[in-house]
Order: structure tokens, then sequence, then C-alpha cells
């Protein structure tokens, strides 16, 4: 779509800046792979998401990219908890990255809603200046929600519209 462009429009000074971050997005679009990441829990202790993606005991993982500022974002958690616990035992696994600035915040949120899955903190604030993730996944803001096939490490779904429903088909194999 950028290539049909005008040439005045073309050479805008955020124009090649906007193909660079679309081209970073589509690589993390259902059918591309994942691209690991690492970083600390609640007890400070490195998690990457590819020893999460490799564990014979998951087939699929849940990247949840999330925030305890966020409305959309909490909004969103009694549907993951329902979602993890239909589906932990049958191979799922969620891997949660918060960008929460505050980690007492964070964890105090975790333990309040008994959230059991991976989570893991960049410590960022959601501001894509100051976070590798939102640069690797170009991610626009939060919630964002990913699941990768374990098997084959890509990216098989990206923020659609019911996530129930593709758990339960992928399931049923």
């Amino acid at each position: 779509m950028l290539d049909r462009l005008s040439p005045e429009l073309a050479e805008l000074p955020y124009i090649d800046e906007l193909r660079e971050v679309l081209t970073r997005r589509m690589k993390t679009e259902p059918g591309g792979k994942y691209i690991d990441m690492e970083y600390p829990d609640v007890n400070d202790n490195p998690i990457s998401l590819s020893s999460v993606v490799n564990n014979p005991d998951n087939r699929y993982v849940l990247v949840d990219f999330w925030a305890t500022w966020c409305g959309g974002c909490v909004e969103k958690i009694p549907q993951l908890i329902e979602i993890y616990a239909k589906y932990h035992e049958k191979g799922l696994e969620i891997y949660g990255l918060s960008v929460d600035l505050y980690h007492k915040e964070w964890e105090a949120y975790l333990e309040a809603k008994h959230i059991t899955w991976v989570n893991v903190c960049d410590g960022s604030g959601g501001g894509k200046e100051n976070s590798q993730v939102w640069y690797d996944y170009a991610l626009f803001g939060i919630p964002t929600t990913l699941l990768i096939d374990c098997q084959s490490g890509e990216i098989i779904y990206r923020d659609g519209s019911d996530l129930d429903a593709k758990l339960a088909e992928l399931f049923q194999e």
C-alpha cells in the first residue's frame, strides 16, 4: 500500500519509519515465527519465551502483553483465567509479559487475582522507546495477544475475535 503513494507523499519523513514498523509487524502476524525474549518473574528469575515454547508439556503458548494500569488488559484477565483453567492440562501455557513500571503493584495484582501462569515484567511502562519487545513485536498498544504453536514456533493467532473458539478448535485435534 505504501508503494502506491504519490511521489510527494512517499517522500514525507515518516513514511520510511512507517514502512519499517509495518515490515516488523508483518513478521509477528500469523504465519510468522515468534521472537524470543527473556524477562524476570516476580522472584527476579529470568524466564525466556523459548523455554516455555520448548517445554514438552506445552502444545501452545499464549503470549499476553499487558499491564495492571491498562483497562482493556484488566478486563481481559477473567477470560484468560477461564481459558487457562480449561486448556492448561491439555497443553496450553500463558506467558504474560507485563510492561508495568512498578513491580510491587504488578506482583500484588498477580497475587490478588491468583494468576498462576508464567508472568514476567519488562519494566518499560509501556513506552515503545523503552522496550525491546515493543520494538521486536511492533506493538501498537496493549492488550495484545499472540498464540504460538510449540511444534513449529509459528504464530497462529494475533488479537482475533474469539480466542476460546480458536483454542477449542485446536484442542479437538
